[in-house]
């Protein structure tokens, strides 16, 4: 790089590393903090992991990957999606408070008991937007699937072979460096097949140990339409009475309607990752500033009330749009803000306090994360 006197070296290395499988590992150990994925001791876990990084490989606009998860639906050994609800089995509410921190940057974890201290929004109001989801079902099914879970690991195994191919011998080599090259080519094709095997392999092995236990035991996840919500018996408020029905109601933005032939929870995931949720694009975009530069415009990111106020404003804004320009495209907003001259700059050694502004003279200066460290050490 350093030798290459090409005017568009820099930009044809940010597209080189975008390209890689280590955007791809790395993005995923961020995006799986976020989701609270976990691949052990669940079910769908290898399954969901699968369907995270595949999303990132193939890049999969980031509206289309959060409405997957948001109205998925199929069992835990096709489905990866559905790992995104199987994660909070059991906990619908809670499930819901963090749909809205996550892709919403709203806290309303706190009016589930009653009406927000800190926020405008009421106890009713946060059931009005579990009402949305409360159709979805999770369910364990295990006879008759036994060799369809067979026959899917192979085919899948067959296409990551087919995928990943053992890269040709150059013909009559006349460089040590040609030799070299495809060596390196050799590990990186070996690297990438493994990496994708991983998701293969442990769901085998949790197969088998469910086989070896003579009870094959897995879960889907379908929605009841007929499913309605309640509020708690102890609902002190005058807007509503105790144990009534509510109705799913969106609370910001504009109205969550379903279409004709569209389920409650398909209308959702529709209503939350719109163009129009002008919540939706401001997390999206402030997460992966941040991820770029150490500090987000907003911080904390996942915390938005009507009175927040980005460091730059106008910077927000652009960049909001830009990414409903790009239809979503998180490789191609990420490649405008690493082309910057404001990412090229020297990092910055300065400590920014809690509640400070950062004007963001360049990236901020941070620690490798335990997965950088570990992936360098290996």
């Amino acid at each position: 790089f350093l030798a290459s006197r090409d005017e568009g070296r820099r930009a044809a290395l940010i597209d080189k590393l975008l390209d890689s499988e280590g955007y791809v590992l790395n993005y995923f150990h961020y995006w799986a903090d976020v989701l609270r994925v976990q691949s052990k001791g669940q079910r769908t876990g290898p399954a969901y992991v699968h369907f995270l990084k595949d999303a990132l490989r193939s890049n999969k606009p980031y509206d289309i990957f959060v409405r997957e998860m948001i109205a998925g639906e199929g069992k835990s050994w096709s489905e990866g999606a559905i790992g995104y609800y199987t994660r909070d089995r059991g906990m619908p509410l809670d499930n819901m408070a963090s749909t809205l921190r996550v892709f919403l940057g709203t806290r309303i974890e706190c009016a589930q008991c009653h009406n927000h201290p800190f926020d405008k929004w009421t106890q009713k109001q946060f059931y009005e937007m579990a009402a949305f989801t409360s159709g979805v079902e999770i369910r364990g099914f295990g006879s008759g699937v036994t060799g369809g879970i067979s026959d899917l690991l192979r085919e899948q195994g067959m296409a990551i072979r087919t995928t990943f191919k053992q890269p040709q011998w150059p013909q009559n080599p006349t460089t040590e460096a040609e030799r070299i090259a495809y060596s390196a080519e050799v590990a990186k094709v070996g690297r990438a097949r493994r990496e994708a095997e991983e998701y293969l392999l442990e769901a085998e092995r949790s197969y088998n140990q469910a086989v070896s236990r003579g009870n094959p035991y897995y879960l889907k996840v379908t929605f009841d339409e007929t499913r309605k919500v309640t509020l708690p018996p102890d609902y002190q408020y005058d807007d509503a009475e105790p144990k009534s029905v509510v109705k799913p109601a969106a609370i910001m933005g504009h109205a969550c309607t379903p279409l004709p032939g569209e389920t409650r929870v398909q209308a959702y995931a529709r209503w939350l990752a719109s163009p129009d949720n002008d919540r939706f694009n401001k997390v999206v975009v402030n997460r992966l500033w941040k991820k770029a530069f150490g500090l987000a415009l907003i911080e904390p990111l996942d915390d938005l009330t009507d009175t927040t106020v980005a460091v730059n404003p106008e910077l927000l804004s652009h960049l909001e749009k830009l990414m409903v320009s790009l239809n979503y495209d998180m490789k191609a907003f990420l490649r405008v803000l690493f082309n910057t001259s404001t990412y090229q700059r020297e990092a910055s050694h300065e400590e920014v306090m809690p509640g400070a502004a950062c004007h963001f003279t360049g990236p901020v200066l941070r620690r490798m994360t335990a997965e950088q460290l570990w992936d360098s050490f290996v």
